[in-house]
């Protein structure tokens, strides 16, 4: 119930208080008296719609202010500001409000009839209470949305622990997968660094090959008797370090020290297994391939690396 009403440059008005009687006021005028303007000032209070016009001409601001008293007996006062500029300020028991929050506060304490806006019969969001409240199940209604609450926390909770479940589950296949490719590739310790050096023997094959032959024919030819050239024992180095890299038996080292000791001391007969391994680029481009698809299988075991 409306108990004060106080305007001030709004329209027309200069400055109007209006007490009102306990009970039932009317307020009667001809037409341009100016009945609307106080229609338009309480709906200000609740969260109307304010704009530049309203101010009076010449005027910075015009102002609404209301006492109004709750049912259960509490007054609640409220004021509205709208500057010339158009821009408007709310306040609730002096506490400066937005226009949601005056419209929830205020919206309750008056219902206006006759300019067809604010009518709480007409708002789809008062139709429950008003409904509730006439049909007398105020308390049901509450005990109902208590079990809804309840109901909405319980269903909320079963959603996240379906949802880590599937998480759970999909993190499990994801790692039985991994398993499964770990067990078909059947690593080994340091597999990878074995296959980098046999990558790195295999890529110097081509630069190798030709000396190999080259060293290979000395040690082979019986008639090949020169003694030490500087060729020859720069080739034989190469052989040497090239052994000492190799993991995979490509090329071995104490094939390679006995072919080149027995060079030394003017063997002539050649080993057919020994002369096939000292062949390292004949089979090279295959066993090339292989090793690089290892590897590769190899790195995408370690993460992706390599």
């Amino acid at each position: 119930m409306i108990r004060f009403l106080s305007i001030s440059n709004l329209a027309v008005i200069d400055r109007l208080e209006l007490e009102f009687a306990p009970g039932f006021n009317v307020l009667t005028g001809e037409t341009g008296a100016g009945k609307s303007i106080l229609v338009g000032a309480v709906g200000l209070l609740i969260g109307g719609r304010a704009s530049a016009e309203l101010v009076r001409t010449g005027e910075e601001t015009a102002a609404v202010q209301a006492v109004f008293e709750k049912p259960d007996g509490a007054e609640v006062i409220v004021r509205r500001e709208v500057s010339a500029q158009g821009r408007s300020r709310a306040f609730v028991d002096g506490a400066l409000v937005t226009s949601a929050a005056l419209r929830d506060a205020a919206g309750f304490l008056v219902d206006l009839h006759g300019q067809h806006e604010h009518q709480v019969l007409l708002d789809p969001a008062a139709h429950l209470d008003l409904l509730d409240e006439f049909a007398g199940l105020t308390p049901e209604r509450e005990g109902v949305a208590s079990a809804f609450r309840a109901w909405q926390q319980v269903r909320d909770e079963r959603a996240r622990l379906a949802a880590a479940e599937q998480q759970k589950a999909s993190r499990a296949e994801f790692l039985a997968f991994q398993l499964s490719e770990i067990d078909k590739a059947s690593p080994k310790a340091d597999e990878d660094q074995e296959l980098l050096t046999t990558r790195q023997v295999l890529a110097n094959a081509d630069r190798l090959q030709p000396d190999t032959r080259t060293a290979e024919q000395r040690v082979v030819d019986p008639h090949d008797r020169l003694p030490h050239h500087p060729e020859q024992v720069g080739v034989e180095q190469q052989l040497v370090r090239l052994v000492d890299r190799s993991r995979l038996g490509v090329l071995e080292r104490h094939d390679a020290e006995r072919r080149l000791a027995a060079r030394h001391a003017g063997e002539h007969q050649a080993d057919s297994g020994a002369r096939q391994r000292l062949r390292v680029g004949e089979e090279r481009p295959d066993r090339s391939f292989a090793v690089g698809a290892r590897f590769a299988l190899v790195g995408d075991l370690h993460g992706g690396r390599g």
